[in-house]
């Protein structure tokens, strides 16, 4: 018998850019598989390849303030 697994994860967060640290900032995800990577509530990096593993590299311009962070992943 032969089962084949898949794992999907959704993983949310923030941070808080203040005043002297709001500039760009590099978002480095390294993933096997799907993924996608969003910041406040926009898309801005995926990667979709199910024979290799490789990263979602993101440079942002970050506002002083809140972010929501939002990371969804899975394999197979």
């Amino acid at each position: 018998m032969r089962v084949k697994l898949c794992i999907a994860l959704a993983l949310l967060g923030g941070l808080t850019a203040s005043t002297a640290a709001a500039e760009s900032v590099l978002f480095s995800i390294y993933v096997d598989d799907y993924g996608q990577f969003s910041l406040d509530g926009s898309l801005v990096g995926s990667y979709n390849n199910s024979a290799a593993a490789g990263s979602i590299d993101v440079t942002v311009d970050l506002t002083p303030g809140w972010h929501n962070l939002n990371f969804d992943y899975k394999n197979q």
